[in-house]
């Protein structure tokens, strides 16, 4: 169950509250063509709860990127399968609003020494049913950089 009701929208860097991705898309639309959009989520454990940070990057190479940020707090992600493979279904959820083409980043690695590597075809295959290009570690900075810092604060 969803613990944190604040947090339930998007946030830009400078603080600024965004309803859902449609409506970040709608006020960057002049610069759509300018911009790749990428995916990542990550999550973190913090005592009885997860923070999961879904981050939504719109990057051009003439106008950098912009960045927005979506935190979802949940008490029930005990299994660390589970909790993966939430990362993946959100990362998802949120590309299917934004309805244009975009990268998603999954933070599973390729690597078959890594934990997350377990979940890694089927997270894959599940995301490019849906059409999307997908990245995994080493790859998915979307995911293993940019969402993971703003899931550590």
């Amino acid at each position: 169950m969803n613990q944190d009701k604040k947090n339930n929208c998007f946030k830009d860097l400078a603080g600024n509250t965004f309803d859902s991705p449609s409506q970040i898309k709608k006020i960057l639309s002049p610069y759509l063509n300018d911009f790749q959009i990428h995916v990542g989520c990550d999550s973190q454990e913090k005592g009885s709860y997860v923070d999961f940070n879904v981050s939504l990057i719109f990057y051009s190479s003439k106008n950098g990127c912009k960045i927005f940020n979506f935190r979802e707090r949940h008490s029930f992600f005990k299994n660390r399968f589970l909790r993966l493979w939430h990362e993946v279904t959100k990362s998802l959820e949120i590309a299917n609003l934004l309805n244009c083409h975009c990268t998603i980043h999954l933070d599973l690695s390729e690597n078959e020494k890594q934990f997350s590597n377990a979940l890694t075809a089927s997270g894959k295959g599940y995301i490019e049913s849906y059409g999307y290009t997908v990245k995994t570690k080493p790859d998915a900075w979307a995911a293993s950089k940019v969402a993971d810092i703003f899931c550590r604060d």
